[in-house]
């Protein structure tokens, strides 16, 4: 009887906490339009850096490929 009671405590601790967690996460998160479209370009820019990283290693891995095709 006893643990049934503290199990149902502990649950409610835990529904209530997850609760709280939740709220406070809505408080502080709200998405403008502003802070997206910045996000977007943000991404944006490393893709587009990552992108160029890519191209630039698989141009030196085609004249090293090259080169030794030659030799």
């Amino acid at each position: 009887m006893e643990m049934e009671i503290t199990e149902r405590k502990e649950q409610q601790a835990c529904v209530e906490k997850v609760q709280d967690e939740d709220e406070q996460y809505e408080e502080e998160y709200v998405p403008t339009t502003k802070g997206i479209v910045y996000q977007l370009n943000k991404e944006q820019k490393n893709l587009k850096r990552q992108f160029n990283q890519v191209l630039i290693l698989g141009i030196i891995l085609f004249i090293i490929f090259l080169w030794h095709q030659y030799l």
